[in-house]
């Protein structure tokens, strides 16, 4: 008896997309099988973000792929466990909560960035990969900071910015980049991601110019008078 799974990814951003194909197999490795073909996929950039499908077995394996109308198909997503979700996906499904009208194609490039780097993996898609809930709140704010800054450099308006209960609107940016780097400081006190700050002396003037110093390291606080 055919079980429904439900499968949740990010939708693409191709133009002319027309179906998208689900595949099933028993292990991560294969062997994989369509099982379903769906249409209704929504109109470009609006395509669905989740499907659910009717499965051999709960503990299968999926993975899709779209095709546009032409006849070609992007290349195959990673390969997900039915029952599971990524790292990936629980970062990304936190931080469109706090920001429901952000990219979701933005927020997750950031999201994979940040996992790879906070968590120290080379597959951020690993469904092993497991967070605590100070790094699931850490990354998430690091997200939502990435990703207003993304938006910013791409040309988005900087006087008006929302990142969850985060709303600002005025001439400057002064308010916005306080806010950002709140939510950094907040994010590090979460990840144990500490700052350390490098003091130096500046190079003293000595007999009011007269001599010069011959050698001076200022990062020790020695200086050598001739």
């Amino acid at each position: 008896m055919a079980t429904p799974i439900r499968l949740d990814f990010t939708p693409p951003s191709e133009p002319d997309l027309v179906s998208l194909h689900v595949e099933e197999a028993p292990a991560d490795t294969g062997p994989f099988a369509e099982i379903q073909v769906i249409t209704a996929i929504g109109s470009p950039p609006d395509y669905i973000s989740f499907a659910t499908v009717d499965a051999t077995s709960p503990s299968d394996w999926f993975r899709i792929r779209w095709q546009n109308a032409g006849g070609a198909f992007t290349p195959y997503s990673e390969a997900i466990q039915g029952g599971t979700t990524t790292l990936v996906q629980t970062i990304v499904d936190r931080a469109m909560m706090r920001n429901p009208t952000a990219d979701e194609r933005v927020v997750t490039q950031a999201a994979e960035q940040i996992i790879q780097s906070v968590m120290k993996v080379d597959d951020p898609y690993n469904v092993t990969l497991t967070a605590n809930y100070s790094q699931l709140e850490g990354m998430t704010l690091l997200v939502l900071v990435r990703t207003a800054i993304s938006t910013m450099s791409a040309g988005g308006n900087a006087s008006s910015f929302t990142a969850g209960l985060i709303s600002m609107k005025q001439d400057t940016g002064t308010a916005q980049e306080n806010s950002l780097k709140m939510m950094m400081d907040e994010a590090g006190r979460l990840l144990g991601i500490g700052k350390s700050k490098i003091g130096q002396l500046a190079a003293p003037v000595i007999a009011q110019g007269l001599a010069v110093p011959v050698d001076a390291d200022i990062s020790r606080l020695i200086v050598e008078i001739e």
